[in-house]
């Protein structure tokens, strides 16, 4: 099968020249040299003195043995990236592979389709892992081949390293010359023991932001306490936990007034006394409280270099009307520790040195612009000026900088559009300092989406001629890009063609970003960088309701989690929208038979009603179908990038296209000229015949325009049940350590109106399907729980306990 992701295998993939990669760190020490060989013939000069009688050597210090077993054990670890550890390969899409390393040396976690068991040993650097891995025998649609891999590299490992980042690197035998490894980026953050900054809060459609430049945080520790402060004043309290339950007891507070945010701290302080549950995800605590309420966290915190940070107050007043636009950016420079700060003072435009260590920030006398402007905006931006030259100590929470010295303090909050979900257009490409643009005709878009709880996404955009994907990872700072995949369309604008190879093979070895207000600048190479400005899509959707636009159009699956369609099978979409906008039918050819779904709301669509037909060519055709409609089922969101429609669901990315053209693995002409200079001497080159031309294939005979009837004489839309899910859990009530257990969730009502059936066992791995099978790698007991979800977005709870014992 052709996988968009064609980097997913553990192959070597040769890397371009000078490329600083996401994710690649901690790089073996080389091997010691011998000592140079002793003459073979002693000095011929004699000793002037009788020589000193000979010294006993003293015995060299052995180098201490670096304990890396508190770094590993007992931390959840998402398997983020593969293969050749100069260029490794970014996890395929909606799969998440898991590694705990726990402290009696058992191994165990998700290979993306089974669950796997083991043990291993740690000997300073050394890993060795047991042999054979025991795995669970699931079959998924997706992921199986990269599970094996996984598991073989797992086999193979022999040393494991820290990155500056805190990444495990595994690094593993493969047979090859090239050195590979797995790289594991820390898995959920602890409900305890981490600083959790609220980014929003109230009912999930409709949810507020936290204040600019105010920051509510929210510290559990193992004991019980919960402190943190509420924007203006501190606040503690306690809290029990029963399965994923919360009950926190009223916060007792400090009783400052502050000019702004008192009234978002007093809700903050209502929502935790009625706390109900909690769920984490990756690095988002999510708490619901009474009437439908969400209080949203993060524990991921910006990096204070290579942010622009706009002042939001100075010394606890709100910043005037003329320093709203003030700002800092901080830019690092050659030697670590130390950069250049600059921005805009109200009036004037600054500039000086920095240097951080730790939580510690120095900055050297500013350099200034010499505008005059009224006496208040000047008297504020020197106020400003002194503060941040006499800087002491910053901290940065989620969104927001705190700058601290003797005389007062500055707050800032970021100004950064988000990565994910914003149209981003490319202005400029290549050198940094010396750009280019795009040529005439050309238009260069990305979109960024990922689904939640997985490490990687899917990039999806066009270039003015061809449409292209592929797949990424990224954190805050850092990105790694699969090769795209893309188009192939005729007719494109004179030097487009070249202009898109050097984009994928930007996007291929890019390794870090930075977004400035609306700027996104992806790095690559030496010195070279992708420039794009976010922009709203004209896209002409009729009044009426927010599907309205997609009434009577047709869409041509290309990939559906991220796997493109089997050679020779067609799959549609057809809609036709309601007068409402919000609802209406999806229909079209599935691969073997014909489906037609309701569309239950915006985006939500009801299970399909297909013909019965059986089909053995091609093959798997009938696997494929059963993936689509199952997919198309649990779907949660749409949106249009350019010529490609894409539908988010439980099971991964739709992505469809607005005719029926291939999608294929970008492979440069053999007259490209490199994006990156080389660094190494190429070979000769061998003289290869010239291939003969391949004759033009005949034209594929047309695709009628779909006629789509109205709406009536489909098969009727089923209507959403009145009462809400309930989850049930058949399973055993002990078992024995290594040994399946069989999880059934199959009575949760009602039936065949569940969308999703999420499972957590309770020792740090997870499930979904209806029936799952688990084993558990150490004895104790194991809460599990079920939580199902239907079409509608509603949720049921059940939770069992099972004992587990040798």
């Amino acid at each position: 099968m052709l996988r968009i992701n064609s980097k997913l295998l553990f192959t070597v993939v040769a890397a371009a020249a000078g490329l600083s990669m996401l994710l690649s760190a901690c790089q073996p020490a080389p091997a010691p040299t011998e000592p140079p060989a002793p003459p073979t013939q002693a000095p011929a000069i004699p000793p002037t003195e009788p020589p000193a009688p000979p010294t006993e050597a003293a015995a060299p210090t052995p180098e201490p043995v670096v304990d890396l077993r508190p770094q590993l054990v007992d931390q959840p670890w998402t398997l983020v990236a593969f293969g050749d550890a100069a260029n490794p390969a970014i996890v395929e899409k909606d799969t998440l592979v898991t590694a705990l390393f726990a402290a009696d040396g058992s191994l165990s976690g998700s290979g993306g389709c089974n669950n796997y068991v083991s043990s291993f040993e740690l000997d300073g650097d050394q890993l060795t892992v047991a042999d054979p891995i025991a795995s669970t025998m699931m079959l998924c649609e997706k992921g199986m081949d990269q599970e094996s891999a996984y598991l073989n590299a797992l086999q193979n490992a022999e040393r494991i390293a820290f990155s500056p980042e805190g990444r495990l690197e595994v690094y593993y035998k493969s047979g090859g010359s090239a050195e590979t490894k797995l790289v594991f980026t820390p898995g959920e953050a602890a409900l305890v023991d981490t600083v959790w900054v609220l980014q929003s809060m109230g009912a999930p459609a409709s949810s507020i932001p936290v204040e600019s430049g105010v920051v509510i945080t929210a510290i559990f520790t193992p004991e019980g306490r919960l402190s943190g402060t509420s924007g203006c004043n501190t606040y503690v309290s306690g809290y029990t936990l029963k399965d994923n339950q919360i009950e926190i007891q009223p916060p007792v507070s400090t009783m400052m007034a502050c000019e702004f945010g008192m009234e978002q701290e007093a809700a903050y302080q209502l929502a935790l006394e009625s706390a109900e549950t909690y769920q984490i995800t990756g690095s988002t605590l999510e708490i619901t409280y009474q009437n439908g309420g969400v209080l949203t966290f993060t524990a991921r915190n910006l990096p204070l270099e290579n942010t622009l940070w706009t002042l939001a107050t100075m010394n606890g007043s709100p910043v005037a009307a003329g320093m709203t636009a003030t700002t800092a950016l901080f830019e690092p420079q050659t030697e670590p520790g130390k950069g250049v700060v600059g921005g805009s003072a109200a009036c004037n435009i600054y500039r000086g040195g920095y240097e951080i260590k730790e939580d510690a920030l120095k900055v050297e006398p500013l350099a200034t612009t010499m505008m005059l402007c009224p006496d208040d905006v000047m008297q504020a931006e020197t106020t400003y000026i002194d503060l941040l030259e006499n800087a002491q100590t910053y901290q940065v929470f989620g969104q927001t900088l705190i700058v601290t010295s003797e005389e007062g303090k500055l707050v800032y909050a970021a100004n950064r559009a988000p990565l994910e979900g914003t149209n981003w257009r490319l202005t400029a490409f290549g050198s940094v300092e010396h750009p280019q643009t795009p040529v005439e005709g050309a238009d260069f878009t990305a979109q960024f989406v990922r689904q939640p709880g997985v490490p990687s996404g899917l990039i999806v955009g066009g270039t003015g001629c061809n449409d292209y994907n592929a797949v990424y990872a990224a954190n805050l700072s850092e990105i790694r890009v699969n090769t795209p995949a893309r188009t192939n369309n005729a007719g494109c604008p004179t030097g487009l063609p070249e202009q898109e190879l050097q984009y994928y093979l930007a996007l291929d070895s890019a390794h870090s970003y930075r977004i400035l207000g609306d700027t996104l600048e992806i790095f690559y190479g030496e010195g070279q960088a992708l420039t794009y400005t976010a922009f709203v899509p004209a896209i002409a959707q009729p009044e009426g309701g927010p599907l309205t636009w997609l009434n009577r159009s047709r869409w041509w699956l290309v990939s559906m989690g991220n796997v493109v369609l089997r050679p020779g099978t067609t799959i549609a979409a057809d809609f036709a929208i309601n007068a409402d906008g919000m609802t209406g039918a999806i229909s079209g050819p599935s691969g073997c038979n014909t489906y037609n779904a309701p569309i239950l709301g915006y985006f939500r669509v009801g299970p399909a009603v297909s013909t019965k037909m059986l089909c053995a060519e091609p093959a798997g055709v009938m696997e494929q179908e059963s993936a689509y409609l199952a997919m198309l089922s649990t779907a949660n969101s749409i949106f249009r990038s350019g010529n490609q429609l894409v539908i988010g669901s439980a099971g991964g990315l739709l992505v469809y296209y607005n005719r029926p053209v291939p999608i294929l693995p970008i492979e440069p002409p053999v007259t490209a000229t490199p994006l990156l200079p080389p660094t190494v001497t190429p070979e000769a080159p061998t003289a290869v015949p010239p291939t003969p031309e391949a004759p033009t294939p005949e034209p594929p005979p047309a695709t009628p325009e779909p006629t789509l009837e109205p709406v009536e004489p489909m098969p009727p839309i089923a209507t959403v049940p009145a009462e809400a899910p309930q989850a049930v859990i058949s399973a055993p009530a002990e078992g024995q350590v290594g040994k399946a257990l069989i999880f059934d969730g199959g009575d949760s009502t009602p039936t065949g109106w569940l969308a999703s059936f999420d499972w957590n066992f309770g020792d740090g791995t997870y499930s979904k399907g209806a029936v799952v099978e688990h084993f558990f790698a150490a004895p104790g007991v194991y809460t599990v729980t079920l939580t199902v979800t239907d079409f509608i977005g509603q949720t049921s709870v059940q939770t069992v306990q099972v004992a587990v014992h040798y």
